[in-house]
């Protein structure tokens, strides 16, 4: 059950903002790439076992799959491609804090005051989704997209959680092709 929280929860979190980071290979001519293949292994292996569901794996390769559609690159062969893909999924343990508040009350004999000094500490999750790009030719690592949200745990259906997970995915290749 933990596996489908965790994964799902990358993409269900659709009232938490996402953090899209983007790198690439200056100088580098993306527009002249047409097809994409996997590149073995599709996934970097993950330390954390509850990350390796076959169930997630394959909506995300599907998602994975439409994204590169949705870009402009067909689907190829490893021997023919022009670029080679790469995913990991991650998550990290985070910590968030929050402090004290004031108060002000009035009565019909006085008025008061009080200051709360507390603070309250929360641990959270946070997943993350990195696609790697690599040169088929040459064997260079040309673009890295990543995208970050705080995990929450969810009972989506099949369909729900491949429409967040789409959807999570189309926001990293918004940022593709990089402009210099």
């Amino acid at each position: 059950m933990r596996v489908f929280v965790l994964f799902t929860a990358i993409c269900i979190c659709t009232a938490c903002s996402s953090r899209v980071v983007t790198d690439y290979r200056a100088g580098y001519d993306f527009t002249a790439l047409k097809s994409w293949a996997w590149q073995e292994p599709k996934s970097k292996e993950s330390e954390d076992a509850a990350l390796d569901s076959p169930l997630y794996r394959e909506r995300l390769e599907a998602g994975l799959g439409h994204g590169l559609t949705s870009i402009g690159l067909e689907q190829g062969t490893a021997d023919s491609a022009d670029v080679l893909v790469q995913y990991q999924v991650v998550s990290k343990t985070k910590i968030e804090e929050h402090y004290a508040t004031l108060g002000l009350g009035y009565t019909t004999r006085h008025g008061y005051f009080g200051a709360s000094p507390s603070t309250t500490v929360k641990e959270y999750e946070e997943g993350s989704l990195i696609i790697d790009f690599f040169d088929r030719e040459t064997g260079n690592h040309i673009w890295r997209g990543m995208n970050s949200k705080r995990l929450h745990e969810s009972n989506a259906l099949p369909q729900e959680r491949q429409t967040e997970i789409n959807s999570f995915i189309q926001e990293i290749f918004a940022e593709y092709p990089p402009e210099p």
